[in-house]
């Protein structure tokens, strides 16, 4: 399989707050993970979210010529798979591990019903699915300008861009 590596955006992919940190750390259950292991696959049914505690981890996903394409690395405090938990559809990346992790997972029923009785929790994620949103936009007009010009990256762009 050809890998893509895009620039990376490093850790700031829905990155928590201290707070809402510390109220999910009331949920779900930890998990102890190796360097490499697979937390979700791309195409799966979502199970929940996965929180970062300690380590690494890469997301990344497979375009429709079968190439891996790095989309993000996370660290403590972020929280994967999210869009998926939120939106009850399957996963729309992959998530693996690149160092060993300690990670909080929580079910998907447990994780919408925490929104629902937290307002204020909610909004704030709500403000990270917008973050993550604005951001995609962003790197959609990049690329189409990329394209629509002579950039010598137009074929890496034009592959790597849906990230």
């Amino acid at each position: 399989m050809q890998v893509l590596q895009p620039a990376l955006e490093t850790g700031a992919a829905f990155q928590l707050s201290p707070g809402l940190q510390s109220k999910l750390e009331l949920l779900g259950s930890e998990m102890k993970t190796s360097s490499g292991e697979i937390l979700f696959h791309q195409g799966t049914d979502c199970r929940g979210v996965y929180v970062v505690r300690s380590g690494a981890a890469r997301i990344f996903m497979v375009d429709d010529k079968g190439r891996m394409v790095t989309c993000r690395d996370v660290g403590p405090g972020c929280i994967l798979g999210l869009p998926a938990t939120l939106c009850v559809q399957p996963y729309m990346f992959t998530a693996e591990t690149k160092l060993d992790c300690t990670l909080k997972f929580i079910s998907a029923e447990e994780f919408q019903e925490f929104l629902r009785v937290n307002p204020a929790l909610c909004m704030e994620v709500l403000q990270l699915m917008s973050s993550e949103l604005t951001a995609v936009n962003r790197r959609r007009t990049e690329l189409s300008q990329c394209t629509q010009s002579a950039c010598n990256l137009r074929g890496t762009c034009a592959s790597t861009g849906s990230c």
